[in-house]
């Protein structure tokens, strides 16, 4: 299958990437791609940048972000479980991540 941009190609050849993947994040990106550059502008837009929990003093828990693009952020939900079970460097973050005592929940919002 072909991809008419060079940042669609990067898409498909990620690990857990498919085509209505690409497709989605293409399609939010727009026609200007370069805003979404920074990795915390593209966490914000989708829904999964960290915000801290609570009020008043600080604990250090964050949770993920309740806004953003929900079916991007779907889109990439279906790349990251994929990546999580069969993508070794993926496993091990997590395995490094849970020794650290973080739960699967704060892993993910990592």
């Amino acid at each position: 299958m072909s991809c008419g941009s060079g940042e669609g190609q990067q898409l498909l050849d990620r690990f857990g990437s498919d085509i209505d993947t690409a497709a989605k994040i293409l399609t939010v990106g727009g026609d200007n791609p370069e805003r979404l550059r920074p990795e915390a502008v593209f966490a914000k837009l989708t829904g999964i940048s960290p915000v801290p929990t609570g009020s008043g003093k600080a604990s250090g828990r964050h949770r993920t972000n309740r806004g953003g693009h929900r079916q991007l952020n779907a889109a990439i939900y279906r790349t990251v479980i994929p990546r999580m079970h069969f993508h070794a460097p993926t496993r091990a973050y997590l395995e490094r991540r849970t020794a650290e005592d973080l739960t699967k929940r704060e892993t993910w919002a990592a």
